[in-house]
């Protein structure tokens, strides 16, 4: 991939004849879906961020009160969190009372801690706010607490810490604590490892304690780039606190030196880039819009997508849910857009697609495997509600007889106004396009025209949903004869 954008990069600049993308053109035909999406990560633009949850616009308040710790400052665009949000509660009170400097935690609940890993971030917090009461009482649980054993390194690696903060006990560790540094790599900024930037975090705070003298600068050149910046940016809660901690160990390492403090200057801390990333149809989305010349960040965004479509690929070979032909189908798609070659090719293969009682199921393995289902196979009834009766016509070889139906759905389609409209629309205007249906197509064309303002680009402020806006842009690629936008379902 990195060597794809390095091409791009230098045919730019010299102008030769190898202009094409890497990547399947997506064109965007409406210039404000283009603006909205280029200001996808800048707060200057109000910190516009894609609808692809109810969560979407709500700021993290871990990663929020995390932010405001690394930049040791509060201003107009980063207040403290209150911890209102259950998920991950503890560390983000953890990190509030160091913002506020003063410990959110009662002596019962201290006494409770039976995890070393959230002991010494009390301890840690303790520390940072100067309260030697609290110190005394961590101090006394950890004592009382068994030695974790090596295999749950987690564990272990944070008890080696408060083990040499309270008793100064140095382990013979120097090996496996300089090869937990010296292996991490841009890759596992990416992965679902997500043991490896913690035990990371623990690594180089033990490397600092027992005076090891490790090399520390293949870090300092992951974490200044500005594109791994923004794929921290992306992670959950949890690990992209510990990036923001790793990154201040490397500037404490690195006198003067600033790592993330830019970009989180520039950017809020939406919930949205973490679950963006983590639906498998959300990327499928997504490629079909970050892949176009016209984005002006594209090879940033398409990298961040091709590692995360790495790691949803190997998670569906290892594990074949019930939606296994859909989301093969949709990593398919993703990886052939954004320039990547397909490998789950085998999801249909030595199937009987017919044979598949779940009707979705049915539907993506026979789209995988370019099969045409009969008629009788795949009965349209007159009882079928109107997105059911394309999905079943999109897979069928169709009869003279069936053509004629298809045409007969154009009204209905085109004044269907239910939740789905923008799918039904979106294959109908693929079976006229199939099919060479005789049907006006410039109604369909205005039929997508009109949700310009529904969509809130008619106001100076206006809101969006971004995934009505990737079908209908869709749709006009289908329209313009883009014959790969047929594919998209």
């Amino acid at each position: 991939m990195k060597q794809n954008i390095y091409l791009l990069i230098v045919c730019f600049f010299l102008l030769t004849a190898c202009s094409e993308p890497y990547f399947k053109n997506r064109p965007i035909h409406s210039n404000n879906f283009i603006n909205t999406i280029n200001s996808y990560m800048k707060e200057s633009n109000d910190g516009s961020v894609f609808e692809v949850t109810s969560q979407s616009e709500e700021i993290s308040d871990l990663k929020n009160n995390s932010s405001i710790l690394y930049l040791g400052k509060i201003n107009d665009k980063l207040q403290p969190s209150e911890c209102k949000q259950e998920q991950n509660n503890f560390y983000c009170r953890i990190l509030l009372s160091m913002v506020k400097k003063d410990s959110l935690f009662s002596i019962e609940e201290i006494n409770k801690v039976r995890s070393f890993f959230d002991l010494y971030f009390l301890y840690n917090m303790m520390e940072y706010i100067g309260d030697s009461e609290g110190l005394e009482k961590i101090k006394k649980v950890f004592m009382k607490l068994e030695n974790p054993g090596k295999a749950d390194q987690v564990e272990y690696y944070y008890f080696l810490i408060l083990d040499y903060k309270i008793n100064n006990t140095v382990a013979d560790m120097k090996d496996k604590i300089e090869n937990n540094i010296s292996s991490f790599t841009e890759q596992d900024l990416l992965d679902l490892d997500y043991n490896k930037p913690i035990l990371l975090h623990a690594s180089i705070i033990l490397s600092n304690l027992y005076d090891l003298e490790v090399n520390l600068d293949h870090l300092k050149d992951i974490y200044e780039k500005k594109e791994n910046q923004i794929t921290i940016l992306f992670r959950d809660e949890i690990t992209y606190w510990v990036h923001l901690m790793i990154a201040k160990e490397l500037e404490q390492h690195f006198e003067n030196k600033k790592f993330m403090t830019n970009i989180l200057s520039e950017t809020r801390p939406f919930h949205t880039y973490f679950y963006s990333l983590e639906s498998i149809r959300n990327l499928y989305l997504m490629s079909n819009v970050f892949a176009s010349k016209e984005i002006s960040d594209v090879d940033k965004y398409l990298n961040v997508l091709s590692h995360r479509i790495d790691s949803f690929s190997q998670e569906l070979k290892n594990n074949k849910d019930q939606s296994y032909y859909q989301y093969s189908y949709y990593l398919n798609y993703a990886e052939e857009v954004i320039g990547k070659s397909s490998r789950n090719q085998e999801a249909a293969e030595n199937t009987n697609c017919r044979d598949i009682k779940l009707f979705n199921e049915m539907y993506y393995c026979y789209k995988a495997t370019g099969e045409m289902a009969t008629s009788e196979a795949v009965a349209i009834e007159e009882s079928d509600d109107l997105l059911t009766k394309v999905l079943k016509y999109d897979i069928i070889d169709p009869t003279p007889k069936d053509i004629e139906e298809m045409k007969k759905l154009y009204p209905e389609v085109l004044n269907n106004e239910s939740k789905d409209f923008y799918i039904i629309l979106n294959i109908y205007t693929s079976l006229v396009q199939k099919h060479n249906l005789d049907i006006d197509k410039e109604l369909i064309r205005k039929k997508v025209e009109q949700y310009e303002c529904y969509l809130g680009y008619c106001e100076p402020r206006g809101n969006y949903v971004f995934e009505l806006s990737v079908y209908l842009n869709n749709i006009l690629n289908i329209l313009e004869g883009d014959e790969f936008a047929q594919k998209f379902r």
